[in-house]
């Protein structure tokens, strides 16, 4: 087989108008001047503009929460506009997600960046995208062409006016691509699994199957069995920083898995409406701005509200005039890691059975600002790209994913553009059909009252093994047969308690065609969605506020008793023991025992895993939100000898007592030694941190709060904190809907910021106000509501 070399192209050459930008000079220390340039360049959201490239005057309205409706009469204009419309408002987080997904930040920051496009590079987000985009047809390219375009419009007429972050970093930008709309950045970061596998293996090689069993439970349970002649000493835990540096954790941070969700609907029998309600609240990384942006297309066959994304046209979550929907990651195993054997002579030549084929060979040249050029060679195999490679280049992780498949779209939007304007909840289930990453539970309801759950996806077909930990890519056993079609989805039509929910949780069975997973949420936030709903008669709107901002802990409600089953022995023992008694169990933020329990529930990991996993890999484990818990609570209630000591009942005891004791001792420290001072929110705190804040004036200009914040990773209200560093908030529901399907304008929404990426804006901060209170705004559908809270109205007309 011929050697393939491919040198990629540092960007696609196409030819665009564009003005020579003028960046402002700035003092990072200088408070008023900063604030004044931030004022400078905020956007216009009143009056008309003139452009080249639409057909006919588009209308935008902003309402009072800075929410834009936007009204055109073309496809074309339609998305023209929304692209300008991000750009005026997000114009600078667009510009940073698109050089991440294409591996170029170092070209604009620096060397810090490199590690960054290397990999990002080399899974190969946008491999192939300008394939991609050349057989797109219909509205489609139209919708790709025209947000392009909208984009560029607003770039070229603010050559001077760029947001502040310009001017901060010195960097200019070019112009918008079509293939910069489409990617794999949203698919791979709600897709990114194959770490776990890494770390799958180093607890068997520290612990073997038994115990590894133990620390990470799977459903089905699966055996922790290494394929025959699989050697994985070489691999490191740096094998996976290239993974979370793409998400921008920090090196210490090597591992994190907050990504989650709730959807739930309930049909017109369960609602006091006579229509359902539809909920969502997608969780992701706590960031800022925020990763929503809330809009409202209508025309040409849309009519559509809810979450889109920067740099991508459509809306991901939300409802048009006929059906609502919202999305939950499907923790299903859509990766698998293979060890690939190269030869010692030859780094191309790799082993497939008794001969060797040889791998594709891409050659990188990544810019970087204020240094030399750097180099990169990604080698891929039949598997897929090889992201971590031995000292010698003799072996090689190949990751394989089904968002890397050539026979599907690359970019989740190209689907939601049908979604978007799907008229019934059969038409909806059909276009879901053809949906390929990432996997995604959708729970959708139509006007009609009927209800449905679609967990929709490819997944693979493995011949041999489970993929739950790395495989030997030489064995052609353990290749993929295909990818599972429709029909292989999990669904749900309906149900007699006229519910449907999806929170993470399982949700295959025995009798499924394709088992999807192993790795499911531990059910928490399923169980007391269910319970809640459950419990309720003709249920409102005000009833699901309530649900989406419940902080009941089910994990309390296993642990707290048996630390109450305890004799004080000790004060600090009888101060937990006095705040606990009686508790609701609500992690409310006012709450001194809910800073009780989750200090002790922190030192608990503590005590038991890190002697046994050892610091490196006992880091790497904390940072995972499913197994630490889980197996926790299996362990105290079958203790044995290995993880409690010869005596397991007496070592549980003086586990337990330690980590209450260990938990005041903490809350002491942190909140004064009165008690009645404690509450769980001194110590859980939501901090939105901007990347350029660099110096004391640039935080106050760009950062916002802390807010003391409520419930923990496992509550419906998901304020996930890295167990491993502190309680600090890190993970949370980044937008929240609700549907009134009898009466659109009475449906809420709100996400973490605010709809401005400018810091001068009043929009930059104001929805983090409303949503740090578990409050909402009005999601305004009808034009009469909608100019009834007009704070703006912007003409963009034809040039």
């Amino acid at each position: 087989m011929a050697l393939r070399i491919h040198r990629v192209a540092p960007v696609m050459e196409v030819a665009t108008e564009m003005t020579d930008f003028k960046l402002t000079p700035l003092d990072p220390n200088n408070a008023d001047a900063l604030r004044a340039e931030a004022r400078r360049v905020l956007a216009h959201h009143e009056g008309s503009v003139s452009l080249a490239g639409i057909e006919s005057t588009v209308e935008v309205i902003r309402d009072k929460w800075g929410v834009p409706h936007i009204y055109a009469e073309t496809v074309s204009d339609l998305f023209f506009a929304q692209g300008f419309v991000h750009a005026q408002d997000r114009f600078w987080q667009m510009e940073v997600r698109r050089r991440l997904e294409s591996g170029r930040l170092a070209e604009a920051f620096g060397p810090g960046a490199v590690e960054q496009d290397k990999f990002t590079r080399a899974i190969g987000l946008k491999r192939g995208v300008d394939t991609v985009y050349e057989q797109l047809t219909g509205d489609f390219k139209l919708a790709v062409d025209s947000y392009t375009a909208g984009v560029n419009a607003w770039l070229a007429s603010h050559a001077e006016r760029l947001p502040i972050e310009f001017s901060l970093s010195f960097h200019t930008p070019e112009p918008w691509q079509p293939t910069d709309v489409i990617g794999r950045g949203i698919a791979y970061n709600q897709a990114g699994v194959w770490p776990n596998k890494l770390i799958r293996a180093r607890l068997l090689a520290r612990l073997g199957r038994e115990r590894a069993e133990e620390a990470d439970p799977l459903d089905p349970p699966i055996p922790f069995e290494l394929a025959d002649g699989l050697d994985l000493s070489w691999i490191g835990k740096e094998a996976a920083y290239g993974h979370y540096r793409f998400f921008g954790y920090p090196d210490r941070v090597l591992h994190s898995s907050y990504i989650g969700s709730n959807s739930w609907t309930v049909d017109s029998m369960a609602s006091a409406t006579g229509a359902p309600l539809h909920c969502s609240d997608p969780h992701m990384a706590v960031g800022h701005p925020s990763n929503w942006y809330e809009i409202h297309l209508c025309g040409a066959g849309f009519d559509v509200i809810g979450g889109s994304a920067p740099g991508t046209p459509g809306v991901i979550i939300g409802h048009n005039a006929d059906v609502a929907w919202g999305l939950t990651n499907a923790s299903a195993n859509i990766q698998d890691v293979f060890v690939e054997e190269f030869q010692s002579d030859n780094p191309l030549q790799y082993r497939v059975g008794d001969s060797w084929e040889q791998a594709e060979l891409e050659v990188h040249s990544i810019p970087v600002r204020g240094s030399e050029p750097v180099e990169l060679e990604v080698r891929i195999t039949r598997h897929g790209p090889v992201v971590y490679s031995s000292e010698d280049a003799r072996f090689g992780l190949a990751v394989a994913w089904t968002g890397l498949m050539d026979d599907g779209p690359p970019s989740m939007f190209l689907t939601m553009l049908d979604l978007n304007r799907a008229k019934d909840v059969d038409e909806f289930h059909e276009i879901v059909k053809g949906w390929n990453s990432p996997a995604m539970n959708f729970v959708f309801a139509g006007r009609d009252g009927r209800i449905r759950r679609v967990s929709a996806s490819r997944y693979p077909l493995r011949q041999k093994g489970t993929g739950i930990l790395p495989l030997p890519g030489w064995d052609t056993d353990y290749d993929w047969a295909g990818l599972a079609g429709p029909d292989a989805m999990p669904q749900e039509l309906g149900k007699r308690n006229h519910v449907i929910l999806s929170a993470n949780e399982k949700t295959t069975t025995d009798t499924s065609p394709v088992q999807t997973s192993s790795e499911w949420d531990p059910g928490f936030r399923a169980n007391r969605i269910r319970a809640f709903l459950a419990e309720r008669r003709k249920l409102t709107v005000d009833d699901m506020a309530e649900l989406q901002c419940d902080v009941t802990s089910l994990p309390a409600r296993e642990l707290v008793p048996q630390l109450l089953a305890l004799t004080p022995a000790s004060d600090e023992e009888q101060i937990a023991h006095d705040i606990l008694s009686g508790w609701d169990y609500k992690l409310a933020a006012e709450s001194p025992a809910a800073a009780v329990y989750e200090t002790t529930l922190r030192r608990c990991f503590f005590l038991l895993f890190r002697e046994k996993l050892g610091d490196d890999l006992f880091a790497n484990y904390l940072e995972n939100s499913r197994a630490p818990v889980i197996a926790l609570l299996n362990l105290l209630s079958a203790p044995d000898s290995y993880w409690f000591g010869n005596d397991p009942i007496a070592g549980k005891e003086s586990m337990l007592r330690q980590a209450l004791r260990e938990g005041v001792i903490e809350c002491t420290e942190k909140m004064g030694a009165d008690p009645s001072e404690w509450r769980w929110g001194r110590l859980h705190t939501m901090y939105l941190a901007h990347g350029a804040s660099r110096s004391k004036a640039l935080k106050e200009l760009f950062n916002i709060g802390p807010f003391e914040m409520p419930g923990d990773i496992h509550t419906v209200n998901n304020t996930g904190a890295s167990f491993r560093f502190g309680h600090r908030q890190v993970a949370c529901a980044s937008y929240r809907q609700i549907v009134d399907m009898a009466d659109f304008d009475n449906s809420r929404m709100v996400h973490i910021q605010g709809q401005s990426g400018q810091p001068e804006s009043p929009h930059f901060s104001d929805l983090a106000q409303l949503y740090s209170q578990g409050q909402y705004h009005p999601m305004l559908f009808s034009r009469e509501a909608i100019e009834s809270n007009e704070e703006s109205r912007l003409h963009l007309n034809p040039s």
